[in-house]
């Protein structure tokens, strides 16, 4: 489907995937505060890439990513398997 503008998207995006963002985020980060930033950051950078996917398993996957990298973020250093998500350049090859 085509949007008109980007907002019709964004707004879109939030109400289709905001629970599923923010519960993924609660059960990793364990606290409110770092997963409503987790949650704002997925979006924001959904804004500011627009991008344009190909199926719904496309959108999903994105956005899991993209998750996925705000939560490494989020948490503290030394999370032992997610260094070694990092040091082999791995989660910037998916975004």
């Amino acid at each position: 489907m085509e949007y008109t503008n980007k907002n019709q998207y964004l707004e879109k995006m939030i109400n289709k995937y905001s629970n599923m963002v923010y519960r993924l985020a609660l059960v990793r980060t364990k606290t409110k505060e770092n997963s409503e930033d987790v949650y704002q950051e997925v979006f924001l950078r959904l804004a500011k890439k627009v991008p344009k996917f190909e199926s719904e398993e496309h959108e999903k996957a994105w956005l899991l990513t993209a998750q996925i990298a705000e939560i490494f973020t989020a948490q503290p250093p030394g999370g032992g398997a997610n260094d070694i998500f990092f040091s082999n350049g791995l989660a910037g090859n998916l975004l």
